[in-house]
């Protein structure tokens, strides 16, 4: 992302397949500073932004998991392709879902706020 062209080990997981670094550099400061995009976070405190977010909340829970009418209404103007994905392949609530190199966390979040 910054260019600068360090190269690094990895290792295959025999049993899963995750592909992990060898060994973690000591400081991470340069490969991710303070400003790095994925330590912003969104304002949630104004009204607006609440009723987004029930909205958006709404909808990844019906597009998930095909429950609530709001969520229902939502979705018609607006769908969800990410969620009505992960339904078709039989997403249940008790799963748990690991996102690595998430960025911001967006995916996530949503995932997680649909339930």
């Amino acid at each position: 992302m910054y260019g600068l062209r360090e190269k690094f080990a990895y290792f295959e997981c025999l049993d899963c397949g995750c592909l992990q670094i060898v060994d973690i550099p000591e400081s991470l400061d340069k490969y991710y500073p303070n400003n790095y995009y994925s330590f912003k976070g969104g304002n949630r405190s104004n009204p607006v932004s609440k009723i987004i977010s029930l909205l958006g909340r709404e909808q990844k829970r019906y597009s998930l998991f095909g429950q609530g009418i709001l969520g229902r209404f939502v979705n018609l103007k607006s769908n969800y392709p990410e969620g009505e994905l992960l339904r078709k392949l039989g997403i249940r609530e008790d799963w748990k879902i690991l996102d690595i190199g998430c960025g911001t966390g967006s995916w996530t979040r949503m995932i997680c706020r649909g339930g």
